[in-house]
């Protein structure tokens, strides 16, 4: 009897995958899981978006378990529910590093860091009002989107903030604000 749909490669490690692609990457293993059976997703980030696509489109039929957190990768259990696994509530952690989304001030506090890569609209654009809003005089935010983000762009410059967005080498946009 075949319990596992990928006997052997249960692990899927999306650390090298471009984040636009991830998401597509997860789902076709998601969906071509049986009841019971389960992947083990490794990323170099927390990816608790993903938990919320996936829950809304399954309600009630991913279970969601750490098997390893470290500061180079997370490693994650998914298990879609049925064949006598029972669904169990998942609750991210609390400050939990979730990039392409993930958000994080350097050391000195003086510059905020923002992945919104791989968030599909208006996200990208709440999570960076978000961050510039609690941004003070002589502190910066470092976005980095999939996308220019045309619209943030005219609507802070307005604001009175200096903005400069530049597209980088991989074709995703690193936008840094700056509070005068």
């Amino acid at each position: 009897m075949n319990t596992t749909a990928h006997p052997q490669n249960t692990r899927l490690d999306v650390r090298e995958v471009d984040c636009s692609s991830k998401r597509e990457l997860i789902f076709e293993r998601w969906l071509s899981l049986q009841p019971g059976e389960h992947f083990v997703l490794v990323n170099h980030h927390d990816p608790v978006p993903m938990y919320y696509m996936l829950s809304g489109q399954f309600p009630e039929q991913v279970n969601w378990e750490y098997e390893e957190r470290t500061a180079e990768y997370v490693a994650i259990r998914i298990t879609k529910v049925g064949a006598g696994i029972a669904f169990r509530p998942f609750t991210p952690p609390q400050g939990a590093a979730t990039s392409c989304g993930h958000s994080h001030a350097d050391d000195d506090a003086s510059v905020i860091e923002l992945d919104a890569r791989g968030l599909e609209p208006p996200e990208p654009m709440m999570r960076i009002l978000s961050a510039v809003e609690r941004i003070a005089a002589g502190q910066t935010v470092r976005a980095f989107t999939d996308r220019r983000p045309i619209m943030l762009l005219a609507d802070l410059q307005s604001r009175g903030l200096h903005v400069s967005s530049t597209e980088q080498s991989n074709g995703s946009w690193l936008t840094v604000i700056e509070h005068a």
